[in-house]
């Protein structure tokens, strides 16, 4: 996941599996699902990645909602999870 600073762009994170809906968190990391492995990633400014859950297929699409809840499409449904993550650094509603 290439990241812009000072005018150059940089790999944040390497090997992710078809990597989709990025959401940018207050602290600086990026959540997002990966599409071919069925999973939801977050990626810190350090590079380190770590799996916030695993949906069981394929993930297409990501957001936080206005009440915190980070909002998963999977297979032409919608649920949420609940997580300890920073806020968005900017978050819109979900319509339907």
């Amino acid at each position: 996941m290439p990241v812009k600073t000072n005018n150059e762009l940089r790999i944040l994170a390497a090997g992710l599996k078809f990597p989709e809906g990025p959401v940018a968190l207050n602290d600086g990391s990026v959540v997002l699902v990966e599409c071919a492995a069925g999973r939801i990633t977050r990626i810190k400014l350090d590079g380190t990645t770590k799996v916030v859950a695993q949906t069981g297929a394929a993930p297409n699409g990501l957001a936080i909602g206005p009440d915190g809840k980070l909002y998963v499409c999977n297979k032409r449904r919608c649920f949420y999870i609940s997580s300890s993550m920073p806020p968005a650094a900017s978050s819109s509603p979900i319509s339907a």
